[in-house]
Order: structure tokens, then C-alpha cells, then sequence
């Protein structure tokens, strides 16, 4: 029994260190690795403006970038409404990167390894939100009476960065 109690110490503990091998890897690699939030993404920069976003649309996930002097990658859901991307955080309040979206909204989308510039600017209107949270409900197939479409789920409308002028 000693043996047994041993060995499952030792599959425990080496799991638990293979864990933090990968988010530690995630922290410092190239964007987030599955659920693991990464470091800086890479990758071709768009520096056209995009007019139609209509490829967002049937994607399950992206990949979003925030906080510019740290940077922190995560993978999350996107939706599109009214020709923008819209990029929801369930449980708004309580995460860290939808903070970051609040107080400085300059954000990286990677999509198809192609990078686009954007200003998140969370989305206050009631009757968008109500909206959103539909059309999130319907993408994802959630459960309508669910949080995703209730005031915990906040948005953010990835708008094009303005460059600053240059001097």
C-alpha cells in the first residue's frame, strides 16, 4: 500500500511540475497556448484598415493581446455584429485582462497569424448588450438563461487604432 501511495505521489507530483513547465512556457512564448495566457504575440502586421470583418465571424476563437507595457496574451471568443468584432469576457469584473481592456484599451487581435492594431472600448448601451449577449448565446450554443448574456459577461468593440501623430 506504501508502494502504491508512493508511485501516486510521484505521477502527482510530476504532472503538477509538467504544468508549470507549461505556463511558464505559455508566460514567455508566442501568444497563449490553449488555455494558458502567453507573452508578446509575433506575426504579420495589418497595417491597412480592415473594412469587412465578416472572416471573424465563424471563428470559435482568437487570439487577443493587452496591456502594451507588459504584455499578455490570452485565447477568447469572438463575435461579429454590425460589420465589428465584438470580444466578450464572461465574469468581467473578475478578470484581470478585461481590467487591463478598461484601463488601456490598446489591444493586438492575431488572427491566421496576421496581427490587427485595435482600441477596445467596452460597450456600455443596454439594448447592444442585450444584442450581443443573443448573438453570443446562439454562436456558442450557451444556455440562454446562463451568465453570458446577463450583465456579468461584459464586451469590448475592437475599433481601429488611431496613430499617434507623429512629431
Amino acid at each position: 500500500m506504501v508502494r502504491v501511495l508512493k508511485w501516486l505521489g510521484l505521477v502527482i507530483l510530476g504532472i503538477a511540475a509538467l504544468a508549470v513547465c507549461v505556463v511558464f512556457a505559455a508566460r514567455f512564448g508566442d501568444g497563449p497556448t490553449g488555455p494558458f495566457p502567453g507573452g508578446p504575440m509575433s506575426g504579420e502586421r495589418v497595417a491597412e484598415p480592415v473594412t469587412d470583418w465578416d472572416f471573424i465571424v465563424e471563428r470559435d476563437t482568437v487570439e487577443l493581446e493587452v496591456n502594451p507595457e507588459a504584455p499578455r496574451s490570452i485565447t477568447t471568443w469572438v463575435v461579429g455584429y454590425g460589420g465589428q468584432p465584438y470580444i466578450p469576457g464572461a465574469f468581467g469584473a473578475r478578470k484581470k485582462w478585461t481590467a487591463q481592456l478598461v484601463a488601456d484599451g490598446r489591444a493586438v487581435l492575431r488572427v491566421d497569424g496576421k496581427l490587427y492594431e485595435r482600441q477596445a472600448v467596452r460597450v456600455a448601451d443596454e439594448t447592444l448588450l442585450q444584442e450581443l449577449g443573443a448573438v453570443l448565446v446562439r454562436k456558442y450554443e450557451l444556455d440562454p438563461e446562463g451568465n453570458f448574456s446577463g450583465p456579468e459577461t461584459w464586451f469590448f468593440r475592437l475599433d481601429t487604432r488611431e496613430s499617434p501623430p507623429v512629431s
